[in-house]
């Protein structure tokens, strides 16, 4: 039975079940809620690359930092115009395409000629990739102080809107992206 406010007996059990259920499956949730968003007109792929840097803190908390620049910069590389230019398989592969990429990289599983183009295409422009993405997490937490009123959120964005991507970061795509078998030519079949 519902109450006049909303709750009904065993809402906190129930809450309780739907978080651990989240828990367990954060990473599929937040990839289905990418794709998802994708579609939505105009800031479908902001949103998307919302989402990816969400899965990137929870890999983080996990404690998987080598995942957590991965996801970062995968979900951030194809809303950077720079870096789309200098590896068009980044538009081709595009945001659904780029979170499957980086799940790909950390799965150590086989690429296709697209996916390694754009891996051969990162290592080549690592520094640019650096910088474009250093100042489009900066602008976005600048942006985001703003509107922050939690004194610890607040100053943790002032410190990333400062410093940018963090060394951590830059080296887990660095050593995750270089440490990946290049693929293998599929043969036809005669």
């Amino acid at each position: 039975m519902v109450s006049e406010y909303g709750y009904y007996r065993g809402m906190d059990k129930d809450r309780e079940a739907a978080h651990n259920w989240y828990k367990q499956n954060a990473h599929t949730v937040n990839h289905v809620l990418q794709i998802g968003s994708l579609f939505i007109p105009v800031i479908g792929p902001l949103v998307s690359a919302g989402i990816g840097l969400g899965d990137a803190a929870v890999y983080a908390k996990e404690g998987k930092t080598n995942e957590a620049g991965v996801v970062a910069i995968f979900s951030l590389l194809p809303g950077i115009g720079a870096v789309v230019n200098k590896i068009p398989g980044v538009k081709q592969l595009g945001q659904e395409g780029m979170k499957a990429l980086a799940s790909k990289i950390l799965t150590k599983a086989p690429l296709n000629a697209v996916e390694q183009g754009v891996l051969t295409g990162v290592q080549a422009n690592s520094a640019l990739i650096r910088q474009e993405a250093n100042n489009v997490v900066k602008n976005y937490a600048s942006r985001a102080v703003a509107s922050v009123t939690n004194a610890s959120t607040k100053k943790s964005l002032e410190h990333v809107a400062k410093h940018g991507l963090e060394k951590g970061a830059e080296h887990a795509l660095v050593h995750s992206v270089g440490s990946h078998p290049p693929v293998q030519p599929v043969k036809p079949k005669v």
